[in-house]
């Protein structure tokens, strides 16, 4: 015999109760175990993911932050298993909008995303310490400290350094 099971919700601290509504929908803070092995603690609306909260995926993928219909939506930081982490904007489920990523070699970057791809203009520190100015997603040129300061500035940008 096999048995599906859907998520399985729990309590966030022992011996407290499930925040149920009246029709029986988890709706506060709780953890939810999903059948693929993705883990989230946080706040819950009817069941969906909404507000603020932590999941971690089954390949170790942690994100932190703001929820919005059971996706990534407001600000929020990601880090990937290996290292490398994305603090920033998120709609819909991807990151979009500014934001400071840091590569686990040393890297960092005053970034900007479109729909989870690179987006006009961004400068990165190198793990030397050089400047680079970037376009979309290319490497146009090295910079000075003060022009990459600048290009943050111009496109208001957290500066990451």
């Amino acid at each position: 015999e096999v048995v599906m099971c859907n998520e399985i919700f729990e309590p966030l601290v022992e011996g407290q109760k499930l925040p149920v509504d009246e029709d029986g929908k988890i709706t506060g803070m709780a953890r939810c175990v999903y059948p693929t092995g993705q883990v989230y603690e946080g706040d819950f609306v009817r069941n969906k993911m909404e507000g603020r909260g932590r999941v971690t995926l089954p390949d170790g993928e942690t994100y932190e932050g703001e929820f919005h219909q059971g996706q990534r939506h407001g600000t929020g930081r990601t880090t990937w298993p290996n290292g490398d982490t994305h603090e920033g904007e998120y709609a819909h489920g991807k990151r979009h909008g500014p934001g400071i990523y840091r590569w686990a070699d040393g890297r960092v970057g005053a970034v900007v995303f479109d729909q989870d791809k690179f987006k006009g203009t961004w400068v990165r520190r190198t793990a030397a310490g050089t400047f680079q100015k970037f376009l979309v997603g290319k490497m146009v040129k090295e910079v000075s400290e003060t022009e990459a300061k600048k290009i943050i500035q111009e496109h208001r940008l957290d500066s990451p350094w």
